[in-house]
């Protein structure tokens, strides 16, 4: 009953991520064999990791991307494109914002 109390609670308090985590730390017989500690680091880790995924799908469906599912990995490099895989896989780490330099085309030596 306790239980059942608990997560009622934490749903009210839209902590949905940790009620389903603790639901299926119940479920697990396994768990009780876990220190509170660790147990509780994994519901607020689960927790922490469903707001973070409902923040970037927020954050997508909010941009209006025309093709909002687009992926790096799905690009198709044939050669009619005239893509440079090396400078779009570099572009794509987003290193060159903290390097505060753009990354330079290896053919074209500007800057894209």
């Amino acid at each position: 009953m306790m239980t059942n109390m608990t997560i009622k609670k934490l749903n009210d308090m839209k902590l949905t991520g940790m009620a389903n985590a603790y639901e299926g730390q119940l479920d697990n017989t396994n768990a009780g064999s876990i220190p509170f500690e660790d147990r509780f680091g994994l519901l607020v880790d689960a927790e922490w990791s469903q707001r973070r995924s409902n923040q970037i799908a927020r954050l997508i469906k909010n941009a209006s991307l025309k093709h909002a599912s687009a992926a790096i990995e799905d690009i198709e490099y044939k050669p009619h494109r005239n893509l440079d895989k090396p400078l779009l896989d570099k572009l794509s780490c987003c290193g060159y914002i903290q390097d505060s330099e753009l990354p330079r085309s290896r053919d074209r030596g500007a800057s894209v």
